[in-house]
């Protein structure tokens, strides 16, 4: 069962993830960077790639043991790749309606 459920969230991890980070920082690249400084929007595909190159360039990996089970970690995985970029993008709209 436990693989089951893995072999199901990690396509959705894999994939939907940077989709997901990607549109919201199109969102965002709207929202600050046009209105500022009078830009071209970026496409969706744009924002994706750049999202890649700025988590590949940003990313920390700290070693440390995990005595979670798989559970948990599959949970957490998720909420850091769902939640935290959906909590960045509201965020970012209050802070947008302030310009």
């Amino acid at each position: 069962m436990k693989r089951i459920l893995l072999l199901l969230t990690l396509p959705a991890i894999l994939i939907l993830g940077p989709i997901l980070r990607g549109w919201v920082l199109s969102k965002l690249w709207v929202w600050f960077i046009v209105t500022s400084f009078h830009v071209q929007p970026l496409a969706i595909a744009q924002c994706i790639g750049l999202a890649l190159i700025i988590g590949f360039v940003t990313k920390e990996n700290i070693h440390t043991e995990d005595n979670r089970d798989a559970k948990e970690k599959l949970f957490s995985g998720l909420a850091q790749v769902f939640l935290g970029p959906l909590f960045v993008l509201g965020f970012a709209y209050v802070i947008s309606l302030f310009l």
